[in-house]
């Protein structure tokens, strides 16, 4: 650890999970979401009517379910190992046709790519997407890639043909050994190629790295690639986020089998502070939800922020908190029955359902947290009237100002778990129900995105009767 601070941090955190008595690893603990609402709770029907979005701060992404390869960490929907299928495209274009008929858009708003690997798109079909709109009215156009496609001759010029104007690389790690465990398929030189052919184009670069639970991570080699990311690509933004694996994909079985291969608890919290120690270092601020910036964290957004998804695999999440209305639909996981709806010229939406004033209040409180803003008292809560504040508070992982809470750096290196309270005691109950039946198979699990539940509800009860560290 570079810095004494997080000396104190470390144990404080350490000591908190071992009287907690939780497993905090890999196999039970996730990245918390910025739009957390389990699909398995998502109850089926008819297509819910979207509020009018034409006063909202909005992204239309759009799902490319195909990869060269699986990595063997990712739950997402996608099949590897072949093209974009041009039906699929087509059925992209419809679904945007069908956007336009039903829902009121902003005169502008963003335009997001991600999979997957979007850069399995041919140009003509990559052109089909970008050029569905007026670029009057794209603010960005952001496509997820792939290091493999530094290798394809005049890709990157290609994008900025197309329009766009952000480009996100998957980096994950820099470290030989540890791609090669999790099949990503490239080496770190990949990536340093692909900046460079980004660098003397207009297109802003986002690195994506994992970190705290990668099979052969190690502190070492993890501070590698914190500075490679940081240090030497300096990129615009660098999106960081905590390993998980979802049961159902194939690094849960090998973590199971053998955890040894895997960083500690102890590893993980060492791992976290150095990041953030790399991250201040190399002058990048905190912006949220797991990204730093060369820029200084633009001011909060209006409350009323919609994303659009389009494509199998894709979900819709609008949160209006000045009207006190929201909602999320999930699209089919199966690219057959997408395209079927839209054949039918349905909007192909298999689950929905309209928040309440809870969930929307829950959903501010968390983006606050998340982005270590000040955050409100009254949404730390165990049940009803149960406040977990004075737990937190008593073992050193939150600290109170005069506009509400914010994490200390124990909490930090706790932030997911901690974010995970702000979710209703209620909906992790579900989770842990429909956990217990055979009908909760390993793919729907995989679509949930959470803390195992039973990790969250234990620690929800421990913090409400915490003794001071």
């Amino acid at each position: 650890m570079s810095h004494e601070r997080w000396e104190a941090a470390k144990r404080t955190a350490l000591w908190v999970i071992e009287r907690s008595g939780i497993d905090y690893s890999p196999n039970t603990s996730c990245f918390t979401p910025g739009a957390p609402y389990p699909r398995s709770t998502t109850p089926p029907g008819a297509t819910p009517a979207v509020p009018d979005l034409s006063a909202m701060v909005t992204s239309i992404y759009v799902h490319i379910p195909y990869c060269s390869r699986k990595c063997s960490f990712c739950p997402f929907f996608a099949r590897a190992g072949c093209a974009v299928p041009d039906a699929y495209v087509d059925g992209i274009v419809r679904h945007l046709e069908l956007v336009d008929r039903t829902c009121a858009l902003p005169a502008t708003f963003e335009l997001r790519l991600g999979g997957g690997s979007p850069n399995l798109l041919s140009p003509v079909q990559l052109g089909r997407i970008v050029g569905h709109f007026a670029p009057s009215r794209l603010e960005l156009v952001n496509i997820e890639v792939h290091p493999e496609c530094s290798a394809v001759p005049g890709y990157v010029a290609s994008l900025v043909e197309l329009g766009v104007t952000n480009l996100s690389v998957g980096l994950q790690s820099s470290a030989g050994d540890v791609l090669r465990a999790t099949g990503r398929g490239h080496d770190p030189d990949a990536l340093a190629q692909l900046a460079a052919q980004v660098a003397v184009t207009p297109i802003a670069l986002n690195v994506d790295i994992m970190y705290g639970g990668l099979r052969e991570e190690t502190a070492a080699n993890a501070a590698l690639t914190f500075r490679f990311a940081f240090e030497e690509l300096r990129p615009a933004t660098v999106n960081a986020y905590r390993v998980g694996y979802q049961r159902g994909v194939p690094e849960h079985e090998r973590f199971i089998e053998h955890p040894e291969r895997y960083p500690s608890t102890v590893e993980v919290f060492e791992i976290t502070a150095l990041l953030e120690d790399t991250a201040a270092a190399s002058g990048y601020s905190y912006l949220g939800m797991g990204y730093y910036g060369r820029e200084p964290a633009p001011k909060p957004a209006l409350p009323r922020l919609a994303t659009v998804g389009i494509g199998a695999g894709s979900y819709t999440h609008v949160v209006d908190l000045v009207a006190g209305t929201g909602l999320v639909a999930f699209a089919p996981f199966d690219t057959e029955r997408y395209l079927q709806l839209l054949a039918r010229g349905d909007l192909p939406v298999e689950r929905a359902k309209h928040f309440d004033r809870d969930y929307l209040d829950r959903w501010a409180a968390l983006l606050d947290f998340k982005a270590r803003r000040p955050m409100r008292h009254a949404h730390f809560e165990a049940g009803p009237g149960a406040r977990l504040v004075d737990g937190l508070a008593a073992l050193g992982l939150i600290e109170g100002r005069s506009d509400g809470s914010v994490m200390t750096d124990a909490g930090i290196l706790l932030e997911d778990l901690l974010a995970a309270l702000l979710m209703p005691r209620t909906l992790w109950q579900e989770l842990s129900r429909r956990r217990r039946q055979s009908a909760y198979t390993p793919t729907e699990s995989r679509y949930d995105w959470f803390f195992d539940p039973d990790v969250v509800l234990a620690f929800l009860d421990f913090v409400a009767s915490a003794p001071s560290v």
